[in-house]
């Protein structure tokens, strides 16, 4: 509980370290099991965009399960040859 603003750096550090690495690439979903996924949806969205160098792409995007909203976003490098397929990829989701 409570606001760590050193949660925020070091998720950002982990991201970078490993989305270096130009042909990887994140998918992330947001836990809905207590209802408070709009809520974890806006707080990554907040850290990506504060600590975000340019260097990365978010698509963030909601997948339709039943009556269920599944909140998620992938993040590439800008530089990842893969980034354009991705795109369209994601998009059909």
């Amino acid at each position: 509980k409570g606001l760590d603003k050193r949660i925020a750096a070091t998720v950002a550090i982990i991201l970078k370290t490993f989305l270096h690495q130009k042909e990887n690439a994140v998918v992330y979903i947001c836990d809905n099991s207590d209802n408070r996924e709009k809520a974890r949806f806006h707080k990554f969205y907040h850290w990506f965009k504060q600590f975000n160098d340019g260097s990365i792409v978010q698509l963030r995007g909601v997948i339709r399960a039943g009556n269920t909203n599944i909140l998620n976003a992938l993040l590439i490098h800008k530089d990842n040859p893969q980034l354009n397929q991705m795109m369209k990829s994601w998009k059909i989701c």
